[in-house]
């Protein structure tokens, strides 16, 4: 279980390590780059965000509080949903999830909810009940990919908290990731389908 995890060999072969300030710099350089558009898969069903203050609150049933710190959260990345609108290059957020949703992914979808207001395109996978393989695994597993000229991929270590990950411009390594973006955006529906299919709303409504 540990190995099948961890992102699979063949997306490493030729890429270069990034710590954690390096993934950020290079997210920035190839994201005003992009010509096309950036396509973001995501995996794990569980984050650990220990610095997340929504997190958090969400944590603590602080509802009321949670609504107010995603704004705030999205809004450091704001600049970046304006540029998408600006050039025509849509951020593209593909979300795998599993049924029960873990308490993450509910948390997870209030935030979307806040980003997709922001600019953000965000498309929800639903896996299949009989698929046994954990996420992430060695076909589904978190990455970005800039166009056809770069992708990032994260490290979440075991747990769920990224340490870093890699940058690989490798062309058979984009096409293989194209090909996973595009296999899983075919079975994705637009989350505000997904939402109101699952009887799900954000803010929660009151209780009682």
């Amino acid at each position: 279980m540990p190995d099948e995890i961890r992102p699979p060999g063949w997306v490493l072969d030729g890429a270069r390590r990034l710590s954690p300030p390096e993934f950020g710099a290079e997210f920035m350089r190839h994201w005003t780059a992009v010509r096309h558009g950036l396509v973001k898969l995501e995996c794990w069903q569980v984050y650990q965000e220990p610095e997340t203050r929504s997190w958090q609150a969400y944590q603590r049933g602080d509802f009321a509080a949670v609504g107010g710190l995603l704004e705030e959260e999205a809004e450091s990345d704001q600049s970046i949903y304006d540029a998408a609108v600006k050039n025509e290059t849509p951020f593209v957020r593909v979300r795998l999830v599993r049924f029960p949703l873990t308490d993450y992914v509910t948390f997870e979808m209030w935030n979307y909810v806040v980003r997709a207001r922001r600019g953000e395109t965000i498309e929800i996978a639903v896996v299949p009940d009989d698929d046994p393989r954990p996420l992430p695994n060695h076909t589904y597993f978190d990455f970005l990919l800039f166009d056809d000229t770069a992708a990032l991929v994260h490290d979440y270590g075991l747990d769920g908290l990224q340490t870093g990950g890699w940058v690989t411009t490798a062309p058979p390594v984009l096409r293989r990731l194209a090909e996973t973006a595009a296999r899983t955006r075919e079975t994705a529906v637009p989350l505000a389908a997904f939402l109101t299919g699952h009887g799900l709303a954000f803010p929660p409504p009151p209780m009682g």
